[in-house]
Protein backbone atom coordinates (compact mmCIF):
# COMPACT_ATOMS: atom_id res chain seq x y z
CA UNK A 1 0.00 0.00 0.00
CA UNK A 2 0.74 3.35 -0.92
CA UNK A 3 -0.31 6.25 0.68
CA UNK A 4 -1.04 9.77 -1.30
CA UNK A 5 -2.41 13.12 -0.61
CA UNK A 6 -5.24 13.53 -3.60
CA UNK A 7 -4.79 17.40 -3.10
CA UNK A 8 -0.90 17.17 -3.91
CA UNK A 9 0.39 18.16 -7.72
CA UNK A 10 2.15 14.62 -7.96
CA UNK A 11 -0.44 12.14 -6.97
CA UNK A 12 -0.48 11.26 -10.71
CA UNK A 13 2.28 9.48 -10.30
CA UNK A 14 0.81 6.69 -8.29
CA UNK A 15 -2.33 6.74 -10.71
CA UNK A 16 -1.56 4.04 -13.10
CA UNK A 17 -2.81 0.69 -14.57
CA UNK A 18 -1.52 -1.61 -12.13
CA UNK A 19 -2.85 0.28 -9.04
CA UNK A 20 -5.87 0.72 -6.96
CA UNK A 21 -6.54 4.03 -5.78
CA UNK A 22 -9.06 3.64 -2.08
CA UNK A 23 -10.39 6.92 -0.28
CA UNK A 24 -12.44 6.22 2.72
CA UNK A 25 -14.48 8.95 4.48
CA UNK A 26 -12.33 11.46 1.69
CA UNK A 27 -14.12 14.35 2.38
CA UNK A 28 -14.92 17.06 -0.17
CA UNK A 29 -12.08 18.25 -2.41
CA UNK A 30 -10.45 14.85 -1.42
CA UNK A 31 -12.44 12.70 -3.33
CA UNK A 32 -13.68 14.87 -5.88
CA UNK A 33 -10.03 15.96 -6.79
CA UNK A 34 -9.22 12.14 -6.79
CA UNK A 35 -11.67 11.51 -9.42
CA UNK A 36 -11.00 14.21 -11.80
CA UNK A 37 -7.80 12.97 -11.53
CA UNK A 38 -8.78 9.42 -12.35
CA UNK A 39 -11.14 10.38 -15.13
CA UNK A 40 -8.14 12.17 -17.03
CA UNK A 41 -7.30 10.85 -19.98
CA UNK A 42 -3.67 10.52 -19.37
CA UNK A 43 -4.38 8.39 -16.22
CA UNK A 44 -4.75 4.51 -16.76
CA UNK A 45 -6.19 3.50 -12.74
CA UNK A 46 -6.71 -0.16 -12.39
CA UNK A 47 -9.42 0.63 -10.22
CA UNK A 48 -11.15 3.38 -8.14
CA UNK A 49 -13.33 2.93 -4.80
CA UNK A 50 -14.18 5.97 -3.45
CA UNK A 51 -16.34 6.74 -0.11
CA UNK A 52 -17.37 10.19 0.08
CA UNK A 53 -18.13 12.49 2.47
CA UNK A 54 -18.73 15.90 4.05
CA UNK A 55 -19.63 17.81 0.60
CA UNK A 56 -19.60 21.14 1.89
CA UNK A 57 -16.19 20.86 2.58
CA UNK A 58 -14.50 22.69 -0.44
CA UNK A 59 -12.92 25.25 -1.46
CA UNK A 60 -15.75 26.48 -4.22
CA UNK A 61 -18.66 28.37 -2.84
CA UNK A 62 -20.87 26.91 -5.52
CA UNK A 63 -20.89 23.41 -5.99
CA UNK A 64 -19.51 22.85 -9.24
CA UNK A 65 -20.56 19.38 -10.88
CA UNK A 66 -18.03 16.95 -11.90
CA UNK A 67 -20.18 15.53 -14.89
CA UNK A 68 -21.27 16.73 -18.03
CA UNK A 69 -24.73 16.12 -17.13
CA UNK A 70 -25.30 17.47 -14.28
CA UNK A 71 -22.71 21.01 -15.36
CA UNK A 72 -26.33 21.80 -17.48
CA UNK A 73 -28.32 21.49 -14.23
CA UNK A 74 -30.39 25.09 -13.20
CA UNK A 75 -29.25 23.69 -9.33
CA UNK A 76 -27.44 25.70 -7.45
CA UNK A 77 -25.39 24.92 -4.25
CA UNK A 78 -23.60 26.55 -1.75
CA UNK A 79 -21.88 24.93 1.14
CA UNK A 80 -24.69 25.18 3.33
CA UNK A 81 -26.76 23.03 0.89
CA UNK A 82 -24.32 20.89 0.93
CA UNK A 83 -24.64 19.97 4.40
CA UNK A 84 -27.94 18.69 4.20
CA UNK A 85 -27.41 15.31 3.25
CA UNK A 86 -25.09 14.78 6.26
CA UNK A 87 -27.55 16.02 9.03
CA UNK A 88 -29.36 12.86 9.29
CA UNK A 89 -28.46 10.89 12.72
CA UNK A 90 -27.82 6.92 12.39
CA UNK A 91 -26.33 6.12 15.53
CA UNK A 92 -26.56 6.92 18.94
CA UNK A 93 -28.75 6.47 21.83
CA UNK A 94 -30.81 8.62 24.09
CA UNK A 95 -28.41 10.13 25.72
CA UNK A 96 -26.44 11.37 22.34
CA UNK A 97 -29.62 12.91 21.37
CA UNK A 98 -30.21 14.54 24.98
CA UNK A 99 -26.38 15.74 24.54
CA UNK A 100 -27.53 17.23 20.79
CA UNK A 101 -30.31 19.05 21.89
CA UNK A 102 -28.88 20.52 24.76
CA UNK A 103 -25.77 21.58 22.46
CA UNK A 104 -27.53 23.78 20.02
CA UNK A 105 -30.00 24.91 23.11
CA UNK A 106 -26.67 26.65 24.68
CA UNK A 107 -24.98 27.57 21.84
CA UNK A 108 -28.10 29.43 20.41
CA UNK A 109 -28.62 30.78 24.05
CA UNK A 110 -25.37 31.83 24.23
CA UNK A 111 -25.37 33.59 21.06
CA UNK A 112 -28.15 35.86 22.40
CA UNK A 113 -25.90 36.56 25.59
CA UNK A 114 -22.55 37.37 22.94
CA UNK A 115 -25.20 39.91 20.83
CA UNK A 116 -26.24 42.14 23.89
CA UNK A 117 -22.75 42.19 25.41
CA UNK A 118 -21.06 42.91 21.74
CA UNK A 119 -23.94 44.73 20.07
CA UNK A 120 -23.68 42.65 17.08
CA UNK A 121 -26.95 41.24 15.20
CA UNK A 122 -25.88 38.51 13.27
CA UNK A 123 -25.47 34.74 14.92
CA UNK A 124 -21.67 33.50 14.92
CA UNK A 125 -21.03 30.24 15.22
CA UNK A 126 -18.91 28.64 18.21
CA UNK A 127 -16.15 26.28 17.54
CA UNK A 128 -16.12 22.58 18.58
CA UNK A 129 -15.41 22.62 22.73
CA UNK A 130 -15.09 19.73 25.41
CA UNK A 131 -18.69 18.11 25.27
CA UNK A 132 -18.36 17.71 29.47
CA UNK A 133 -19.50 21.28 29.37
CA UNK A 134 -22.82 20.08 28.39
CA UNK A 135 -23.11 17.42 31.68
CA UNK A 136 -22.39 20.54 34.01
CA UNK A 137 -24.19 24.34 34.37
CA UNK A 138 -25.28 26.22 31.67
CA UNK A 139 -22.93 29.46 33.37
CA UNK A 140 -19.99 26.85 33.32
CA UNK A 141 -20.53 26.77 29.43
CA UNK A 142 -21.13 30.19 29.33
CA UNK A 143 -17.71 31.44 30.80
CA UNK A 144 -16.42 28.89 28.54
CA UNK A 145 -17.32 30.47 25.53
CA UNK A 146 -16.77 34.15 27.03
CA UNK A 147 -13.30 33.15 27.39
CA UNK A 148 -12.44 31.19 24.10
CA UNK A 149 -14.07 34.32 22.54
CA UNK A 150 -11.96 36.85 24.13
CA UNK A 151 -14.81 38.28 25.80
CA UNK A 152 -13.55 37.66 29.10
CA UNK A 153 -10.25 37.16 30.75
CA UNK A 154 -9.29 33.66 32.33
CA UNK A 155 -9.15 34.64 35.77
CA UNK A 156 -12.66 34.65 36.16
CA UNK A 157 -15.50 32.04 36.97
CA UNK A 158 -18.94 31.09 36.40
CA UNK A 159 -20.43 33.25 39.63
CA UNK A 160 -18.38 36.42 38.12
CA UNK A 161 -20.07 36.70 34.63
CA UNK A 162 -21.07 39.94 33.41
CA UNK A 163 -24.89 38.85 33.07
CA UNK A 164 -27.31 38.82 35.84
CA UNK A 165 -29.67 35.76 36.85
CA UNK A 166 -32.63 37.65 34.81
CA UNK A 167 -30.38 37.95 31.58
CA UNK A 168 -29.14 34.49 32.01
CA UNK A 169 -32.46 33.16 32.05
CA UNK A 170 -33.83 35.15 29.13
CA UNK A 171 -31.10 34.03 26.92
CA UNK A 172 -32.18 30.09 27.84
CA UNK A 173 -35.82 31.37 26.69
CA UNK A 174 -34.59 32.99 23.36
CA UNK A 175 -32.59 29.70 22.86
CA UNK A 176 -35.51 27.48 23.32
CA UNK A 177 -37.31 29.86 20.99
CA UNK A 178 -34.70 29.67 17.99
CA UNK A 179 -34.20 25.77 18.45
CA UNK A 180 -38.33 25.32 17.94
CA UNK A 181 -37.06 27.35 14.47
CA UNK A 182 -34.30 25.30 13.81
CA UNK A 183 -36.18 21.98 14.46
CA UNK A 184 -39.11 22.75 11.84
CA UNK A 185 -36.36 23.89 9.36
CA UNK A 186 -34.29 20.68 9.76
CA UNK A 187 -37.75 18.47 9.20
CA UNK A 188 -38.39 20.44 5.69
CA UNK A 189 -35.00 19.99 4.97
CA UNK A 190 -34.78 16.06 5.83
CA UNK A 191 -37.41 15.85 2.89
CA UNK A 192 -34.74 16.41 0.39
CA UNK A 193 -31.67 14.99 2.14
CA UNK A 194 -31.36 11.65 0.79
CA UNK A 195 -32.48 12.69 -2.91
CA UNK A 196 -29.69 15.40 -2.63
CA UNK A 197 -27.51 12.80 -1.78
CA UNK A 198 -28.11 10.16 -4.60
CA UNK A 199 -27.93 13.50 -6.99
CA UNK A 200 -24.26 13.99 -5.31
CA UNK A 201 -22.99 10.25 -6.11
CA UNK A 202 -24.67 10.10 -9.35
CA UNK A 203 -22.65 13.20 -10.25
CA UNK A 204 -19.50 10.99 -9.43
CA UNK A 205 -20.79 8.38 -10.74
CA UNK A 206 -21.48 9.87 -14.24
CA UNK A 207 -18.05 12.02 -14.42
CA UNK A 208 -16.42 8.60 -14.50
CA UNK A 209 -19.41 7.60 -17.26
CA UNK A 210 -18.28 10.13 -18.96
CA UNK A 211 -14.47 9.69 -19.11
CA UNK A 212 -14.57 6.68 -20.61
CA UNK A 213 -15.07 3.54 -17.46
CA UNK A 214 -12.30 1.24 -20.12
CA UNK A 215 -9.89 3.82 -18.59
CA UNK A 216 -10.72 4.02 -15.24
CA UNK A 217 -11.91 -0.13 -14.28
CA UNK A 218 -10.38 -3.27 -15.12
CA UNK A 219 -12.30 -5.45 -16.56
Amino acid sequence: MQQGDALSNDVSRLLNQHNTAVALHACGDLHTHLISQCCNSAQAIKQLAVAPCCYHLTADDIYQPLSKAEQGSLLSLDRQDLKIPLQETVTGGQRVSRLRDIELHWRLSFDFLRQSLTGETRYKPLPAFPKKLLSGEFNDFVLWTLINRELLSDNHDSDNLPFNEREMSQALTEGAEKLLVVRKLEWLQSHFRRVLEIWLVADRAYAIVDSGSHRIFSK
